[in-house]
């Protein structure tokens, strides 16, 4: 290789590939002028671009094998202008012969050339060339490659060509075109509607992914020796569309078989696809010509008995109708009529008149009705041995279509019902009936009026503790739920799309009332029925595979719920598009797992681009766009961007509360999120007042046990907490752990939270002992969640130390804060508050020890990593100067402590004010400063700073 070639970067080497491209896209004529006014521009690049030309005619847009070629030296090939010969290669396809000629070009039988492997293909030459086609071919490429039906035929490669020109590369098929095969074989109605069948069903496949033909013609269609069906050319329709003028495009189509508005130059839709379906059609069953098609009505038909000829032509006419909204709704209508037709049952688009199903009821029953005449005949022969059989059959009949109408109207029935369970009412419902009864029974032992009140009166006293939500839950699950599901799987056993569908609204009626058990249950085996009937990117079966991710989240496997939805999303976002609301729901889900496994930006980044989608696709006020709004303003809070998360929390709530109402779960939900942003900014009593409006609202509608309930009991002891009103807040700590122990089970992830919370309540009690336990627990459930290195199990860690130290074992303090400070400066690096916060643990703990040299640099550490990142006015800054001082003071270097105090200070205060309560503490350890430096100093110049601190830290 030369010098120069060496010089060949990979960046010069893309930007030599895109100006080979521009020019293969040229029309020939254009190509001189062009290349040279290139090397004028870009002399080195045109140097490197006339010996690629020279050395290799071909770009291949799929095969990256045949890309790399274009760096390299291959041998000159001629290749005819207007024709390719055999021998004659385009990138690794060689030519065998030409095969045949149409609208876009010749089209070539070739093989693979270049040894990767051995495959037959058929070259087509696109005979136009123009900008942007190599794009085009790359995407349209793309998404036919989603196709993956035995009737469809793929596409393998495609490129341009200097002389060739653009080409299509795909499978060869052996085989008659369907004209070919009509003409030899003459096959009768029954084998042309089985092919049409097929050909019906390869479109569909493609429906299904997005893609419509837009080319459906005999030409097109390919009978295979062994009776198979090949349908050809997806896609090539809109390859060959051009933005010129002259239409050049549509004339490679073929307007017989092309739609009123594909022909008008609209856009190619599904519906399109249907019209050319109905036309073949036609044209398969009567012979016309395509000159003739156009103008031919479907009452032309020449097949079978003149019935079926009305049958077939108001089919037809329905595929074929002027208008897109008149036809078929999709494939599988029109399809089903077909099939109904040759199975001799009545088809949609005919009068549903007795006469008509008479007459299908005798061609299904031949030997029934007294043997081949009777076919013809049908009724009018007035046979009175027929008539009684008929009229049993045909009840019969009526009565299984009528039974799978009445399915139906069941499965939507028990839908609606299920989604609208209100525990709640129950409950109340249950209360009153107990209340009511019992006045009946005291009215019957002839009580008077003040005994019976009096008596009442002490029944709902002896029922104040009696939660008759709960009950309903329990009766529920007991009476409803597990009857229903053995119901659902009995009585519709020979019915597994019907059956899916009931024990997935079941799954989660369960869901959303708190019955997990029953619900995973009924989501599995929903799930599995609709992949194994439906298939995985099926819609029902996207919704059962999102569902079950959510009911995971629910359960505590976030990492299970995790890959669930990632493979959902990518799913939905390919077969349904990036901006449907289901896909958009898949990924706004996506973003609450994130946002629970810590993962905030990924999280950050899924909500927005939901949120702005459900904007645009849903409007402003959606509650799936309202959803999004609050779950970012959740995540601003997290992060401590307080200001923000209020301008996403404040308009959420607000909109829930006037499209839902107050006791919808979604404004229950954002009203307690309201209520920790106003906790987080310090706001302790205004925040409350939205806690306990939550909990009451979920205890009324949820019940005591469920989870969102528990949620909210557990918050309500944390605000207490935080207020100092410790006492009060420990018994609602209890009810939440010892609730989500009982319904979650021991190691799901809410009962870490309820750890954690008891461990506070518990050091705030005193009762180091206990709270040592408690943390001990959380270490061991949070290793096992999620890590011995996680955040989370790190703070534990370091909160294990800050009780240790409490009661004296100053040692194991200083190993479990230490290890905390490794694993977060490790995970979330030496700026995080909680890596901070770790630091000044084991400083002070260190202090205990006075092991000074050791805390000053533990406090250094904090210091440092506090400034990095967080405002003067921050409180972490303050608690970390503050420490080192205490250190520096053990080391005698009483100026720098006092520097450290008074920054400290300053940071507090900027905070929290003078008249915090750590601001005073930190006062009176400045006072006690003053007061040791004094001693050591008594010349009185401290006197005046201990009198002043000593009043900060109100000490008379």
């Amino acid at each position: 290789m030369s010098s120069e070639q060496a010089t060949l970067t990979p960046m010069r080497r893309r930007a030599v590939d895109r100006l080979l491209i521009d020019y293969l896209e040229l029309p020939e004529r254009e190509q001189p002028a062009w290349l040279a006014q290139t090397r004028r521009r870009l002399p080195r690049l045109g140097r490197w671009l006339v010996q690629l030309i020279d050395d290799s005619h071909t770009v291949t847009l799929l095969d990256e094998s045949v890309r790399r070629l274009a760096g390299q030296s291959v041998d000159r090939m001629e290749i005819s202008v207007t024709r390719l010969v055999s021998g004659d290669r385009l990138g690794p396809w060689k030519v065998i012969e030409e095969v045949g000629q149409g609208g876009m070009g010749r089209v070539y039988r070739g093989q693979r050339a270049d040894g990767a492997f051995e495959m037959d293909v058929a070259i087509k030459q696109i005979g136009q060339r123009r900008r942007g086609l190599a794009e085009l071919l790359q995407r349209e490429c793309r998404l036919l490659a989603k196709l993956d039906h035995p009737s469809v035929t793929r596409l393998v490669d495609a490129g341009l060509d200097d002389r060739a020109g653009p080409f299509l590369v795909m499978e060869w098929v052996e085989g008659r075109d369907l004209a070919d095969w009509i003409e030899r074989q003459q096959p009768d109605v029954e084998t042309r509607l089985k092919h049409f069948e097929r050909i019906a069903e390869a479109v569909a496949h493609a429906h299904q992914r997005l893609i419509v033909h837009g080319d459906i013609k005999p030409d097109n269609v390919r009978i295979r020796d062994d009776g198979s069906v090949k349908l050809m050319d997806f896609g090539v329709a809109r390859l060959l569309e051009s933005s010129d003028a002259d239409q050049a495009g549509m004339r490679a189509l073929t307007p017989a078989f092309a739609a009123p508005e594909q022909r008008d130059g609209e856009n190619i839709t599904p519906a399109s696809d249907i019209w050319s379906l109905g036309t073949l059609l036609l044209w398969l069953l009567t012979g016309l010509r395509e000159d003739e098609i156009l103008a031919a009505h479907p009452s032309r038909l020449n097949a079978g008995t003149r019935l079926r000829n009305q049958e077939l032509a108001a089919i037809i006419e329905k595929a074929r109708a002027q208008r897109p909204q008149e036809r078929y709704r999709s494939i599988d209508e029109f399809v089903g009529d077909l099939i109904r037709f040759r199975l001799h049952e009545p088809v949609s688009v005919m009068p549903s008149t007795l006469a008509y199903r008479a007459g299908r009821f005798v061609r299904r029953n031949r030997v029934l009705v007294g043997g081949v005449g009777a076919s013809f005949l049908g009724l009018s022969i007035g046979l009175v041995m027929t008539v009684w059989m008929y009229t049993q059959a045909e009840k019969a009949r009526e009565q299984a279509e009528r039974h799978a109408r009445e399915v139906e109207q069941i499965a939507d029935f028990q839908a609606g019902q299920l989604s609208r369970i209100d525990v709640e009412g129950m409950g109340a419902g249950l209360r009153h009936s107990i209340f009511e009864r019992r006045d009946q029974h005291l009215r019957l032992e002839g009580l008077d009026p003040e005994v019976r009140q009096q008596r009442q009166t002490a029944l709902a006293n002896a029922l104040l503790g009696v939660n008759f939500t709960d009950l309903a839950v329990e009766s529920l699950d007991q009476h409803f739920f597990r009857h229903g599901l053995e119901t659902i799987q009995d009585q519709f056993h020979d019915q597994p799309i019907i059956r899916a569908r009931l024990l997935q609204t079941l799954a989660e009626a369960a869901r959303d009332v708190g019955v997990l058990e029953l619900a995973r249950q009924a989501q599995d085996e929903a799930l599995d029925l609709r992949e194994q009937n439906l298939g995985r990117r099926h819609v029902d079966s996207l919704k059962s595979r999102g569902e079950a991710a959510n009911l995971a989240v629910l359960e505590g496997d976030y990492e299970r719920a995790l890959r669930s939805l990632e493979e959902v999303s990518r799913d939905r976002q390919e077969t349904l598009g990036p901006d449907h609301p289901d896909t958009l729901g898949a990924l706004n889900d996506l973003g609450t797992v994130n946002h629970y496994l810590n993962e905030l930006e990924t999280a950050l980044a899924q909500y927005s681009r939901a949120l702005a989608g459900r904007q645009r696709i849903l409007g402003e006020e959606h509650p799936d766009t309202l959803a999004s709004m609050l779950h970012i303003g959740v995540l601003h809070r997290w992060r401590g961007e307080y200001d923000l998360a209020m301008t996403f929390q404040r308009p959420a709530l607000d909109g829930f509360r006037n499209v839902l109402g107050e006791d919808d779960p979604k404004t229950i939900g954002a009203t307690s999120q309201m209520g920790y942003l106003l906790a987080e900014q310090g706001q302790l009593e205004a925040a409350l007042p939205y806690i306990q409006a939550s909990k009451h609202a979920y205890r009324r509608t949820l019940g005591d046990r469920h989870p969102q309930t528990l949620y909210t009991i557990s918050d309500v002891g944390v605000m207490l907490l935080r207020m100092g009103r410790t006492e009060e807040a420990g018994p609602y700590l209890k009810r939440a752990l010892d609730g989500r122990v009982d319904m979650l089970g021991p190691d799901h992830p809410h009962v870490s939270f309820s750890l954690d919370f008891m461990s506070h309540y518990h050091e705030r009690m005193g009762d180091f002992e206990q709270a040592e336990r408690n943390l001990r627990e959380l270490i061991a459930l949070r290793t096992q969640l999620l890590s011995a290195t996680h955040s989370r199990t790190a703070i534990a860690m370091r909160r294990l130390g800050e009780a240790l130290q409490q009661v004296g074992r100053t040692e194991e303090a200083i190993e479990w804060a230490g290890r905390a400070a490794r694993n977060l400066t490790d995970t979330e690096g030496a700026n995080h508050p909680q890596t901070v916060q770790a630091w000044i643990s084991k400083a002070r703990a260190l202090l205990h020890a006075e092991q000074y040299e050791r805390a000053l640099e533990a406090a250094s550490q904090a210091v440092d990593g506090s400034k990095a990142t967080w405002p003067q006015g921050d409180r972490l800054v303050g608690q970390a100067l503050r420490t080192r001082a205490m250190a520096r003071i053990g080391l005698w270097d009483l100026a720098e402590a006092e520097a450290d105090f008074l920054v400290a200070w300053d940071n507090l205060v900027n905070s929290v004010g003078e008249t915090n309560a750590d601001s005073r503490e930190l006062a009176g350890d400045i006072a006690s400063f003053y007061r040791q430096w004094q001693r050591l100093d008594p010349d009185g110049s401290h006197e005046a700073p201990v009198q002043r601190w000593a009043e900060r830290a109100g000490d008379q």
